[in-house]
This record gives structure tokens, sequence and C-alpha cells, in this order.
């Protein structure tokens, strides 16, 4: 039993009419410490509020006033509760357009973002919005959010988007960026749009060329205008997959690129190569070069783009008729099961040619069961959600090998809310067959639904480094319409980890995005996928240099994991080692642990925190770890500060709890950390008291002299009273060996009032005894 399962951590909630309770603390003292000048307080403060949900009614003052905030995740969090906790108040549209009107810019910012929120509950506020949308003196960043919130209020077309045109002028990359996304959702009503759209292909910022190559595609523009700059973009150095993209949305109206999307399909980037293949298949066959260019693709060494292949002649239909004997022949040596799945698919779309081929195969292949069922049946009996006894259907199906992996792919993809989830729970199982069902789970980011594909880039991650087949679509998935979708497709990548390196520059355009959970996401995937993500420590030592940055103490810890490729990693974390955030020393201090013995250069650094009783105990903490896993290099220096902390502190138990763990590794011979160990075990704070018996018991037969110590715990159950003190000191005594005193201390704890202690003594002299 380990020291972590006999801890317990219980919080309550408590509630009073007049003044209700969070976490044992009053409504009126989370109000106060909204107005605290600590940035996590706030956080803290307003996240109590809105987990007080209606009866917070008395916070909204300083929620609204949150609107305002410095800080761009206090504005985020006031606009949630808005939204969360007063969406039913009458006067709330109201007070919110008044501060559309404040003289504070973020305030400003703030309210539109919480009437986004709102969406079309609050359409009283659309007037309002579009006030501050067309007001030139505005600044652009009031605009946007304004524009921002009232698309989700459904205003009239001719009106709404020649205002959005204007925020196109934007100095700033990231209000253009979201500007011309935001026009691509609109579809054919912005058409207008398109000579504004076409201009941004020659933007400076590399991110709104591509939104906009993808924006032109689904605006439905005239093809004589958009169609040859789409061509010299699909030809350029940058953004040729948004380009080919963009003209598949067109459909066929983009007949006249078909030759540079027919040349795209010998591009080296897969996902461009994939995009080409759609887009020929969306455009259809309009010249007799698209279906052998296509038939060339069957034998493309990305399966994803072999898949895209598939995929185009099944929507040419009927005309890809002369390709059916290429698509036969591939069924019998394709491995990929995505791509078996896609030949299925296909087949019958393209007719009755198609449909004998299909016919041929079935009468070749016998039928497998399992359980006395056939897939048939089984897939019957998924198809109708029904179960067998115990055995649920979806599970069944993984018993058939790709064919019923293939099945509940179909059921990823498809309509059905029920069979996805069904199909999805069973597939984003880890286990041996993972990569398998990583395959077909990866279908289900091509969804129309979009809370499917947000669930599925969630699943994803659940396969952890068996995913890895899954990041060309999660890369894909980094660009969805839906800002959710992209954050969990970088959360599955940061879960992938090491194989997902190919995403590092998608990933890197996520850190400037105005979305502050995508940023975060994409932080996290960074340093998921460690060394590999190396093309990223210039952009991020960058971030944190950067004053006010929001993301700026969670970097130290991505640099950490990723390592020190770059030379000015080292200088940066020890330099966040001594900033003004406690989060930021904290972070920066854990990576320096995802680091370890490279990191030896912190260790001064390290040890003055460590040293520092006025330092805050989570950073301390962290600092002590770090100090462990750098190991060697760091004995000298630390052994002296943590043992002193541990024998002299009486608070701050964590912090000593941690640094005894941290001396066990830097002192692997005892000389020093065994008087230290001694010298805590009657200690008043429980987590030390147990880490030092449990440090104890790891020293094996070189801490023997221990035993009538960890003895008279184990025995004097009316002095140590917490059964789980005298629960680690059986376990102790088990680990050093045989002793007299230790025996004697086992055969007493045979009689203790708790039948834990009773079992595991019992255990314990069972292993004294056989010598284990």
């Amino acid at each position: 039993m380990c020291l972590a399962t006999l801890l317990c951590v219980h919080a309550s909630v408590a509630l009073s009419a007049d003044d209700p309770e969070w976490n044992g603390k009053p409504l009126t003292a989370w109000i106060n410490e909204v107005k605290s000048s600590n940035v996590g307080v706030r956080l803290d403060a307003l996240e109590a509020i809105g987990n007080l949900g209606t009866k917070a009614k008395q916070a909204r003052a300083v929620v609204l006033d949150s609107l305002g905030d410095t800080d761009s995740n206090v504005r985020s969090v006031a606009a949630e509760i808005i939204k969360g906790v007063y969406k039913s108040d009458p006067e709330i549209v109201g007070l919110l357009v008044g501060l559309l009107g404040s003289k504070d810019e973020l305030k400003r910012v703030g309210a539109s973002t919480a009437l986004c929120e709102l969406g079309v509950a609050a359409k009283a506020a659309l007037p309002s919005l579009l006030e501050r949308m067309n007001d030139q003196n505005e600044t652009s960043s009031v605009r946007l959010a304004a524009a921002l919130a009232a698309k989700e209020m459904k205003p009239e077309d001719d009106v709404f988007t020649p205002m959005l045109l204007s925020l196109l002028n934007s100095a700033d990359k990231h209000v253009r960026l979201q500007t011309v996304e935001v026009i691509g959702t609109l579809g054919e009503v912005a058409q207008k749009s398109a000579p504004r759209v076409i201009e941004l292909l020659g933007d400076s910022d590399p991110e709104v060329k591509m939104s906009a190559m993808q924006s032109l595609g689904r605006i439905s523009p005239d093809p004589h205008a958009a169609v040859p700059v789409l061509i010299a973009a699909l030809q350029g150095i940058d953004g040729s997959m948004f380009a080919a993209r963009g003209l598949g949305l067109m459909g066929t109206a983009a007949r006249d690129a078909i030759p540079a999307l027919i040349s795209a399909l010998e591009y080296q980037d897969d996902n461009t190569r994939a995009e080409a293949a759609v887009a020929l298949g969306r455009i259809g066959v309009q010249t007799k070069d698209v279906l052998p260019a296509l038939v060339r693709t069957l034998s493309d060494k990305s399966y994803e783009v072999r898949r895209s292949a598939v995929c185009a002649l099944g929507e040419l239909g009927p005309a890809a008729a002369p390709a059916v004997p290429a698509l036969n022949k591939m069924s019998t040596r394709e491995q990929a099961s995505t791509v078996q799945y896609a030949i299925g698919q296909a087949l019958p779309k393209i007719g009755p040619a198609a449909q004998a081929v299909i016919e041929s195969e079935r009468a070749a292949t016998a039928e497998p069961a399992w359980q006395g069922r056939s897939l048939k049946q089984w897939t019957d009996l998924f198809r109708a959600n029904e179960n067998s006894s115990t055995i649920h259907p979806p599970d069944a199906l993984t018993h058939f090998g790709e064919q019923g992996y293939e099945i509940l792919g179909d059921a990823v993809e498809g309509d059905d809310e029920k069979l996805r989830d069904a199909a999805r729970g069973v597939l984003s199982q880890p286990g041996p067959h993972a990569k398998l069902a990583a395959t077909q789970l990866v279908r289900g980011l091509k969804c129309k639904d979009v809370v499917a594909r947000r669930f599925t880039a969630s699943a994803i991650g659940k396969l952890g480094r068996d995913g890895e087949d899954a990041v060309g679509m999660l890369v894909l998935a980094l660009s969805d319409d839906d800002i959710p979708v992209r954050f969990h497709a970088a959360d599955a990548l940061g879960e992938i980890g090491p194989p997902a390196r190919d995403a590092v520059h998608a990933l890197i355009r996520c850190l400037r995005h105005e979305d502050r959970d995508l940023r975060r996401s994409a932080l996290d995937a960074l340093g998921g996928i460690g060394p590999g993500a190396k093309d990223a420590e210039p952009i991020l030592i960058e971030m944190f240099r950067k004053p006010g940055n929001d993301d700026r103490c969670f970097i130290p810890l991505v640099l950490g994991k990723i390592g020190t490729a770059d030379p000015l990693v080292m200088p940066t974390i020890i330099r966040a080692l001594r900033d003004g955030d406690y989060n930021t020393r904290r972070f920066a201090a854990m990576g320096i642990a995802e680091m370890g013995a490279q990191a030896s250069d912190a260790i001064p650094a390290l040890v003055e925190i460590a040293r520092n009783k006025r330092e805050i105990p989570d950073v301390r903490t962290s600092a002590a770890d770090a100090l462990g896993k750098i190991g060697k290099a760091a004995a000298e220096a630390a052994l002296p500060a943590l043992s002193d902390a541990v024998k002299t502190e009486k608070d701050n138990g964590e912090f000593r709890a941690h640094s005894i763990k941290a001396l066990a590794i830097l002192d692997p011979q005892a000389a020093i950390i065994l008087p230290t160990l001694e010298s805590v075990l009657d200690d008043p704070t429980i987590v030390v008291q147990m880490q030092a018996i449990e440090t104890l018991g790891n020293l094996g037969a070189s801490a023997k002299h221990a035993t009538s110590v960890l003895g008279d715990i184990v025995s004097n159950p009316q002095k140590y009273q917490e059964p789980a003190v005298r629960m680690v000191a059986v376990e102790a005594i088990a680990k050093i060996g045989p002793t007299k005193e230790g025996t004697d201390a086992l055969n007493a704890a045979l009689s203790d009032p708790d039948t834990t202690v009773q079992r595991l003594a019992k255990e314990a002299l069972q292993k004294v005894r056989s010598g284990q």
C-alpha cells in the first residue's frame, strides 16, 4: 500500500440562505477577493461565484466589473459566469449594453464577449453592437469583439457584412484573421466580400492568407476572380494545402484549376496531396486527365492520400467506372483499414460495375462468427442499439478484426448520435488493437456534427502513442471552424506525444490565436511532444519575454519538457525561477524537474528557493522535486538545505515531505538522510512522518537500526493513533528485513484495533519469515 492511497482530501459545500458558502467561505468573502491584486485569487473567486450559480445574485456587480479586468482570463471567466448565472436576469442585457459605452476599452471588449456568450437571448443588444462595429473611431479589438457577438444574433447580411469587411483593414493580424474566419462561416451570403477576401491572399501574415483561402472557397465567389488567385496560392510556397481546400469547396466552379490540382498530387506535402485529391472529386470529371491522375494516386506512399483519392473516385460516381479494376486490385493489397473502408464506400457510388466486384468478393469470403453470431448479426444488433445478455455489440465487433473495426468506424462518421457515442467509447479504449482502432476513430473528425468532432478528438487522445496514425487528421482539425475542436485536437496531439512531431508547426500557429484555451492546449501539446518540438523554442522564449502575456507562466514548464536545443532555454528557465509571479516560479521548477541532470546550472537558484522560508510553499515543493530529479550534481549544495528544512521547520508539510523524497535520491548511501529521518519520526505533521517512515523502509537493510523506533510506532496505537501511520510503519519493517525488534512489533500488531493494520502485519510477518 503506497503513501498516496492513504491520504485523502475532502472538500465540502455549505449553503446558507443569506450568504451562501463555497468550500467553507461565504459569498461576501469571495466577492471581496475578486478585487484582489493577485490574478490567481481573482480567478479562484470568480470560479467560486460561478459554482454557486443562481445563489450568487448579489455578486452581479463585481462580475460585470470583472469584464474590464486587465487579465484576459479573468474577463473570459466573467463572461462565462454571466451566461451561466445571470442569463435569465431581465436587467443583464441592458447593463451589458451600458458597458458598451464605457470609456474603458477592456470593459467594452468584455461586454461584447459576454453578449456573444448570451447569443440570440441578447438580440436586443444587436443595434448597439452594430453601432460599435461601425464606429471608425473605435479600436479594432472592440469592433471585432462586437462583430463576433453580433454574428451570434443573426443580423441582416446587407448591414452586417459591409461592417465586417471594414475590420479587414485593421493593422492587428489577429483581428484580420478572426474576421476572415467569420466571413467564411457566413457562406454564400457573403459573396460580395470576395474581392476583399482575395486581397488578403497577399496579406503579410501567413495565417491570415491561409484562412482567406478557405473562406474564399466557402463563400462561392465569382470563379473568374477567385480561381486564378487560388491556383497561384496552390503553386506558392506557403498554404498550398489551404488553397487546394478552397478550390475544392468551390466545387464545379473551380474546373479551371484541374491541371494545377493534378500537378499538386505530386507535391511533397502529404496534406496538400490529400486536399488536391479531395478537390478533384468535388470538382468532377471535367477533363480526361482527372481519372488517370486519381488512379495513379491510389499508390501514394501516404495512406491518408490514398484514402482521399478513393473518396474522390467515389464522389465522381458512375464517371469513375474505368477506375473499378484499380480499386478492386487495391482492395486485395491495401493494409490501412481506413482505406479499405473508403473502397467499400466508394464502389457502390460508382455503380453496377462496382457492385459486381463487391458481390464477387462476398461470395469468395465466408462470413466469420463469434459467440455463435456472425458479423452481420452483431452488426444488426449494434445498429439496432440492442444488447445481447452481457455482451455489448460494439465490443463484439472488435473480435472480427478490421471488418468489425470498419463497421465501428462507419458509426463514428455517421449521423446516428447513439451509435457514434457507442462506437467511439469502444474505439477509444487502449489495448493491443489501439492502433487499428485509431485508424477508424479518426474518421469522426470528418463528421458533420461539431460536437461529434470534439468528442472524437478527445477520444483519440485517450489512445496515447497508439493514436499516431491520426496525427495528419488532427493537424487538419487544428484549422476546424469550431475552436473547441481545435483545442481538443491539440490536447490529443499532446497525449500522442513524440510521434506527433509533424504537428509542431501547426501548433506553433495556434500559439498566436486569440482563444486562451487553444493557446493553452497548444502549449501542453508541444510539451507532450517533447524534444521533437524544438522548433517551437524560439517563439516560446519570445512569448516569455513579453510582459503581460497570459500564457507566460506555463512556458518554462513546456521549455523544460522540450529540452535545451536552443542555448537560451536554460537561462530563460533560470530567470523564471526568480520571476515576480509565483506560478511562473513554480512551473519553472517543474520544467527543471523534467530536464533532470541536464539542468545543473539551475542548482543555485533552486537551493535559494528551498532555503527561502518566505517563498510560497508550492514553489519550494517543486524546487525540492527538481533538485531530486537533477540528482548527483545537486547533492553537495542541496543536501544541507533540504535536511535543515526537514529537521527545523514545523510548517509546510508538503515541502518537507517532498524534500525527504529528494534527499533519498541525493544521498543513496544514506550518510546524511538517516539521522534526518529519525529526527522526524514523531513529527506532528502526518505527511512528513509518513514520508520519513516510508523512506526508511525503502532504504532496506541499511536502516535496520531504525526498526526499534518503527516497532514502537507499530505496537503503540495509543500514542500513534492514526492507522495510516501504523500501516506505513508495518510495511517499512517488512522491507528492512528480519530483526528481533521488528518481528516483535509485527506480532503485537496482529492485535491492532484496525483490521487493515492486522492484515498488513500478518502479510509482513510472512515476508520476513520467508526472507523475501
